[in-house]
């Protein structure tokens, strides 16, 4: 039965990714002018999920970097030992090689890579704008699932991956390019870097684009409204976009947010200019 579940997702990925060498690197396209994006993978994905989005902005004129966070794109157990801080640290060190070279640079993030953009934006208030995609303010059931996966972790350390059939037989591109199972204390430290970024919501200046799709199965409902409601002193916009999947970017149905994403961009080069 596994090795038929394997089979399936390798014949998927032949059909639906153009170039399957590219799902588990970094990449880093030049643009025309001296604007960037830095784009940051969900936890335990990689910056496929990303790449169209990069080639979409590089075409708009900017430079766009999408690093591989640490233990991801290798094998679940590279995500062993590591803790939130560590990926800060990748996307630290992406975030000062953009702005080295580059006048203005924007964040955004996927899912927990939006908590990590936050993180970001924290520390470096010169950030230009952040766009926040499916980025929890807390996942769902966290509380109770908080306790029992403590208990599960006990006897079992490892969690395959569920995707809820949620959109009938349309699947998603995260399916193809993520782990299909992974560490449970690796999750804690996703969780970890999520409450920490909401605690320091109040603190961010930079404007905001808050994506959200509505039929999310990971995220609480009210995630976008949470984060608006606690983003204080930046000037928020949002999205709220149906039947797509929580990391949505990635899926080829959904390719018309990328033009959202750049109003907002161009909407804020204005706005600072």
């Amino acid at each position: 039965m596994r090795q038929t579940i394997k089979q399936s997702r390798q014949k998927r990925r032949e059909v639906e990714i153009d170039d399957p060498s590219h799902i588990n690197e970094p990449f880093y396209f030049d643009g025309a002018t001296d604007y960037a994006v830095l784009l940051i993978h969900g936890w335990s994905s990689t910056p496929y999920e990303m790449r169209a989005l990069g080639k979409h902005l590089q075409a708009k004129g900017y430079s766009v970097l999408a690093p591989l966070l640490s233990g991801h794109g290798t094998r679940p157990e590279d995500l062993e030992g590591l803790v939130w801080q560590d990926w800060l640290g990748d996307v630290v060190d992406a975030y000062r090689r953009l702005s080295e070279s580059h006048s203005r640079v924007y964040v955004g993030g996927m899912s927990t890579g939006g908590s990590l953009a936050l993180h970001v934006a924290f520390r470096f208030p010169d950030v230009a704008g952040i766009v926040l995609m499916g980025t929890p303010y807390r996942m769902r059931y966290e509380r109770i699932g908080y306790y029992i996966v403590n208990v599960l972790k006990t006897f079992r350390p490892y969690k395959k991956k569920y995707y809820p059939k949620i959109l009938g037989n349309e699947r998603g591109m995260s399916e193809l390019i993520a782990y299909d199972k992974y560490p449970y204390d690796s999750a804690f430290e996703a969780l970890y870097a999520i409450r920490s970024a909401t605690r320091m919501l109040w603190t961010i200046q930079a404007p905001c684009f808050i994506i959200q799709s509505q039929h999310d199965h990971l995220i609480a409902r009210n995630s976008m409204a949470l984060l608006e409601r606690g983003l204080t002193k930046s000037h928020v916009s949002t999205l709220m976009i149906k039947k797509a999947y929580h990391n949505f970017i990635a899926d080829k149905k959904n390719h018309y947010i990328f033009e959202e994403i750049t109003d907002f961009l161009e909407d804020n080069s204005l706005r600072i200019s």
